[in-house]
């Protein structure tokens, strides 16, 4: 009952407040207050919204809301506790999301180099995997040395179906995930010892770096 009195008294107060003067005297115009706290007062009036601190008003309108020195400050350290404590929840989360953009996870990246290719004439020959050139047979190019192989695993993150094509020097290989789905020891071959394999799912595209083994 004291609650809804002391309410009243307030619309009834705030509603004669036609102009209010601060002590640096600025003049809101047209107030309307439209919420009362411990540390002031937020109203709109002819130039927009403001928070008016009873600091800097009239000590009328400091007694006429009971304006205490101490519990304005202690409601404007809760304040700032909460603002803290919501910009370090932004934060995390951001932080979480910045770790789930990228749609795969890609990890047990391994790269040998494949002693059994035989040179002929000065060309290693090695077979291709069809699903890589999508023809399936054996390919022939000039490399120095012999073919580097790797092999990998990969998940996807999303509750999609996605594809996702994975580049190593010039082969790349394209895989289908099922939503949540996961394949490992994919392998994909490649004529030089590269220290990163490219992964481009859904026009992003994201660089792992190669474990070689010697």
């Amino acid at each position: 009952m004291l609650c809804t009195i002391f309410a009243i008294v307030i619309c009834l107060s705030l509603a004669m407040a036609d102009n209010i003067t601060n002590m640096l005297g600025t003049v809101y115009k047209n107030v309307k207050i439209t919420r009362a706290e411990p540390d002031g007062i937020t109203v709109m009036h002819s130039g927009g919204i403001a928070k008016l601190f009873f600091q800097e008003l009239p000590s009328d309108m400091q007694q006429r809301f009971g304006y205490d020195p101490a519990k304005a400050t202690q409601y404007r350290a809760s304040v700032q506790q909460a603002r803290s404590r919501y910009n370090k929840s932004i934060s995390s989360r951001r932080a979480a999301q910045s770790k789930q953009e990228f749609p795969v996870y890609v990890f047990n990246i391994l790269g040998v180099k494949d002693r059994s290719v035989k040179n002929i004439s000065g060309v290693s020959a090695y077979l291709t995997d069809s699903s890589i050139t999508g023809q399936g047979f054996s390919n022939l190019r000039r490399v120095a040395g012999g073919v580097y192989r790797i092999s990998f695993s990969i998940k996807n993150k999303t509750a999609s179906n996605l594809r996702a094509i994975v580049r190593f020097g010039d082969f790349q290989k394209e895989i289908y995930l099922a939503s949540g789905g996961r394949k490992e020891k994919e392998e994909i071959s490649g004529d030089e010892e590269y220290p990163e394999v490219f992964v481009i799912v859904n026009g992003k595209e994201k660089a792992y770096p190669v474990t070689w083994h010697r």
